[in-house]
């Protein structure tokens, strides 16, 4: 799925700037990755986050 692939290449390029938690934002929907695990915590929806506040996070990357 190209979607996955771009969520791939996007870890490998936080881990390259020494990212360990970050936020990718595609599609609408915001998701918190463990980059050194290469796992997505949680994922929601852009349109929820209004009230939200996301932490320990350490870089935020917009995947177009």
């Amino acid at each position: 799925d190209e979607q996955i692939k771009k969520i791939g290449d996007y870890i490998d390029k936080a881990a390259e700037k020494g990212s360990k938690e970050s936020v990718f934002v595609l599609d609408g929907m915001s998701m918190v990755v463990g980059v050194e695990n290469r796992t997505v915590i949680t994922c929601m929806d852009v349109k929820d986050m209004q009230q939200n506040i996301l932490t320990n996070v350490d870089s935020v990357a917009f995947l177009y």
